[in-house]
């Protein structure tokens, strides 16, 4: 290998990493911003459907649930006031207890209503 192409090897090296590295800024950038952009969507579900993680609810049935993880992303804040999220909730058990079993309950269907909030 000639001294020239030893060059260009450490030249595109030395580039490469760069980019590595500015990559990863924008990529860590980019984890914080959409973590923010799910959270103002959570806010707005919270003002509009008074639902937050722990809330109680019920099915059509009227069993009772404690909510768990509220499924969002990012891109859902047109949805958000519009429609009920869809949830994965904890049933109540005999005693009165909520259990770790979770169940979907859709929002798109109608599945929940908060009970407390």
């Amino acid at each position: 290998m000639t001294e020239n192409e030893e060059t260009k090897i450490a030249e595109c090296t030395e580039r490469y990493n760069r980019r590595e590295t500015e990559r990863s800024h924008i990529t860590k950038r980019l984890d914080e911003l959409t973590e923010e952009m799910e959270s103002l969507v959570l806010i707005v579900i919270k003002i509009r459907w008074h639902l937050t993680i722990g809330t109680i609810v019920k099915d059509k049935k009227g069993n009772l649930y404690r909510v768990a993880i509220i499924e969002t992303r990012w891109d859902q804040m047109q949805y958000a006031a519009k429609e009920k999220p869809t949830i994965l909730a904890n049933p109540q058990k005999k005693d009165g207890t909520y259990g770790n079993v979770t169940r979907r309950l859709w929002g798109i269907s109608n599945d929940w209503e908060v009970v407390t909030e």
